[in-house]
C-alpha cells in the first residue's frame, strides 16, 4: 500500500537519523512537552498538534516505549497544551470510555478525539474559523466601499460649492455665462473643458 510505504520510508529516514528507537522515542516525547498551549480559537494550531500525535501513534507500534502515552499521567500532560473548552469536551468522552469499558481511554483513542475535533474547527465552510475569516473580507470590503463612498461625496461637494467662473475666475458667474469663455474658438472651448474635466 502507498501508504504503508511512505510510512515504512519515513522510518528508515528516521533511523538513519536519530540512530536507535531510544533516541527517536526522546525527540517525539520532547518535542510533547515543548509544545506551547493553544489557544481557544487557534485552530490551526490544533490541526498541527492533531497530525503530530498521529506520528506519535504510527511510530508507537515501532518504539515500545511510547506506550506509556496510554497512561493517564501521559494524558493529563498532554491536556496542558489544550484549550479549556477541548480539554472539558474530552473530560465527557473519558467518563463515556470508563462507564462502557471500565478502562481510561488509550492514546490512540485520544488521537481519534483530537484528530475530529480538529477537522471540526478547521472545517473551510462552517467552522468559526471559516467564519471569522469571512467577516474579516466584509469588514475589508465594506471599509474600501466606505472609503470609495467618502470620496465621491467630497469631490461632488467640492464641485458643488464652487459658485464662481473657473475660467475668468470670477465669483459673480459661472462658466456658462462668462463671456470670456464664450468669445473663444469651439475648438479651444472644448479643450479647455477637456482639460479641467468639466462637464455640463
Amino acid at each position: 500500500k502507498p501508504g504503508a510505504q511512505a510510512y515504512d520510508s519515513a522510518w528508515v529516514i528516521l533511523e538513519e537519523r536519530f540512530g536507535s528507537p531510544f533516541v527517536i522515542a526522546k525527540a517525539f516525547k520532547d518535542k510533547l512537552a515543548s509544545w506551547p498551549k493553544i489557544g481557544p480559537r487557534d485552530s490551526v494550531e490544533l490541526r498541527d498538534f492533531s497530525d503530530f500525535l498521529r506520528g506519535c501513534q504510527a511510530a508507537m507500534s515501532q518504539i515500545k516505549s511510547l506506550e506509556i502515552l496510554n497512561t493517564c499521567d501521559e494524558n493529563q500532560k498532554l491536556l496542558t497544551k489544550l484549550p479549556d473548552w477541548l480539554v472539558a469536551s474530552w473530560n465527557r468522552k473519558v467518563i463515556e470510555i470508563e462507564e462502557s469499558c471500565n478502562d481510561f481511554p488509550t492514546f490512540s483513542q485520544f488521537v481519534e478525539f483530537i484528530t475530529k475535533e480538529a477537522k471540526i474547527a478547521c472545517n473551510p465552510v462552517t467552522s468559526l474559523h471559516a467564519l471569522k475569516s469571512g467577516d474579516v473580507e466584509k469588514i475589508k470590503t465594506t471599509k474600501t466601499r466606505n472609503v470609495g463612498a467618502k470620496v465621491l461625496v467630497s469631490n461632488s461637494e467640492e464641485r458643488s460649492e464652487y459658485k464662481g467662473c473657473i475660467f475668468c475666475e470670477k465669483q459673480n458667474h459661472g462658466i456658462q455665462k462668462c463671456w470670456k469663455f464664450n468669445e473663444k474658438p469651439v475648438q479651444e472651448r472644448l479643450k479647455f473643458v477637456q482639460t479641467k474635466k468639466l462637464c455640463f
